[in-house]
């Protein structure tokens, strides 16, 4: 989109950009585990969770206040604090099954 604008902009500056937003707890990167990085902003962002279609790729987010509650009573109950949650699930989506 910045070249787009006209702007010059290297690939290695947006990855520079990236790592010192995931360092300051503004982005998040993912491995969904099809040989790259997902990156999703986490400042404000509620806990959720992630479907993912091991054949397609797609990713479907979701929150559950129910798994949080179960993850947060089992930490509980081990003496854990718990700072954040991810959850990924792998498997097949509607149309790949």
């Amino acid at each position: 989109m910045l070249r787009e604008k006209g702007e010059d902009i290297s690939t290695a500056t947006i990855y520079r950009t990236l790592s010192l937003l995931c360092e300051g707890g503004f982005v998040e990167s993912l491995d969904f585990g099809r040989g790259q990085l997902y990156y999703e902003h986490v400042l404000g962002h509620k806990n959720h969770f992630h479907l993912i279609c091991s054949d397609s790729g797609k990713v479907i987010e979701f929150r559950n206040p129910s798994i949080e509650e179960i993850i947060g009573r089992v930490a509980r109950a081990r003496g854990f604090t718990v700072s954040s949650i991810s959850l990924r699930v792998f498997g097949q989506g509607k149309a790949c099954q």
